[in-house]
């Protein structure tokens, strides 16, 4: 074998480990702006379904007088649409939203969104309250096939909010 035979084989191993290398970071470059692009486009879901929350009231029971007592609240248990309420725009309070989810499709394909909304602690916001307290919180939850870790798991991004009376 001579030198020119050695010369292109390492030339030819060389060449195939750029064209691999290249290979790689363009993937890497296409799944960060796809990832990227579905946090964008998540944030601006979750933004106007936070806009539509918070043009509602706090409570059916405030819909058309003031309270000055939460034992007239919505109990935990009926947290949720009220009857012949059936899409945002016949939801007239905050709880109408809890258990609603919507799918949003763009050309990253489906973005589905899910809404919890709850009573919270007046002392910590994070805590669950188990009676009716004059703070909801709601959290959205949006999944996207682009929204994932490394480890190819889909995540999911939690916008919260918490709205008081």
């Amino acid at each position: 074998m001579g030198i020119q035979q050695i010369l292109s084989i390492g030339a030819l191993a060389l060449f195939t480990f750029m064209v691999l290398t290249f290979s790689s970071s363009s993937n890497i470059q296409y799944d960060t702006s796809n990832f990227n692009e579905a946090v964008i486009t998540a944030t601006g879901i979750a933004e106007s379904l936070i806009e539509q929350i918070q043009k509602k009231t706090f409570d059916e029971h405030t819909v058309n007088k003031g309270l000055d007592s939460t034992d007239s609240l919505t109990s935990l248990d009926s947290l949720s649409f009220d009857k012949g309420e059936y899409s945002v725009n016949t939801f007239d309070d905050i709880d109408d939203f809890n258990g609603y989810t919507k799918i949003f499709s763009n050309k990253l394909g489906n973005f589905n969104t899910a809404i919890k909304v709850y009573y919270v602690s007046k002392l910590n916001p994070d805590i669950i309250s188990s009676s009716p307290t004059f703070l909801k919180r709601f959290d959205i939850y949006v999944t996207n096939k682009y929204l994932e870790f490394i480890d190819g798991k889909i995540d999911t991004l939690v916008f919260s909010g918490i709205i008081s009376y």
